[in-house]
């Protein structure tokens, strides 16, 4: 198995899980997700998230998207814990 993984000419990135807090009425959620994370950051980069199918599968989450009109928004609606 490869040690790292290239991102597209970019720092190379190591697969590993991490716990993400996310609000919801009244209190926080912990969340945790498959992530890949930079050998080294790139000096002027912020910092990110990118959630792919993984996280919508693990968490059965639903993806909403409105792509109409000239502002698109979305959201996504995870499941509670079974």
């Amino acid at each position: 198995m490869q040690d790292s993984f290239p991102t597209g000419g970019e720092s190379p990135c190591r697969l590993g899980r991490v716990e993400m807090w996310l609000p919801v009425p009244g209190s926080w959620r912990g969340l945790r997700v498959l992530a890949l994370l930079p050998v080294r950051m790139p000096p002027d980069a912020s910092p990110f998230i990118i959630l792919g199918a993984q996280f919508l599968l693990e968490h059965r989450a639903r993806l909403m998207l409105d792509c109409m009109g000239d502002s698109p928004s979305g959201m996504i609606v995870v499941q509670d814990p079974p």
